[in-house]
This record gives structure tokens, C-alpha cells and sequence, in this order.
């Protein structure tokens, strides 16, 4: 009885947490289809007015270029953790 007592105490400041949540309303995924149409359609529209196959070159030069920064900080954290490469 007393230990009853004492989860209600416990649990009565999470039931109020849990109502302050927003109910979500799950009817968006039931016209899921007719928005991926939709979605394919723009991206279809954006690709005759900028052609990728022009632009990848470009994408992946900024790909190349930040594997590359990120590649010459880990070996330079490295180095630096290492005693006889010195440097700082």
C-alpha cells in the first residue's frame, strides 16, 4: 500500500510530461504515393534547367576536396600525437 503510494508519486510528473506531447497525426502517409509523385515530378523539372551531368564534375571535386581536409587533419592529430615524428 505504501509502495502503491509511492510509485503514483513518481509516475503522476511523467503521465503530465507525457500529455504535454503533441498528438501526431499519421493521415500524411496514406497520400504518401501521390506526394513522391509530386516530389519526382520538381526534381524532373530542376534537372532540365541544371544538368547534372554537367555539374558532377563539380560535385565531385568538393567531394575530393573535403575527403582530403579531412584526411590531412586526422594524419596531422596523429602526427602529433606521436613522440618521435615531433612537431606540433
Amino acid at each position: 500500500m505504501v509502495s502503491q503510494v509511492v510509485l503514483n508519486l513518481l509516475i503522476t510528473p511523467l503521465n503530465a510530461l507525457l500529455n504535454l506531447l503533441p498528438v501526431l497525426d499519421i493521415s500524411f502517409f496514406e497520400k504518401w504515393d501521390y506526394i513522391c509523385e509530386v516530389l519526382k515530378e520538381i526534381f524532373y523539372g530542376v534537372g532540365c534547367l541544371l544538368p547534372l551531368k554537367e555539374l558532377m564534375p563539380l560535385v565531385y571535386f568538393q567531394i575530393g576536396l573535403w575527403e582530403f581536409k579531412f584526411g590531412y587533419a586526422v594524419l596531422l592529430r596523429i602526427k602529433s600525437l606521436l613522440p618521435f615524428w615531433g612537431g606540433t
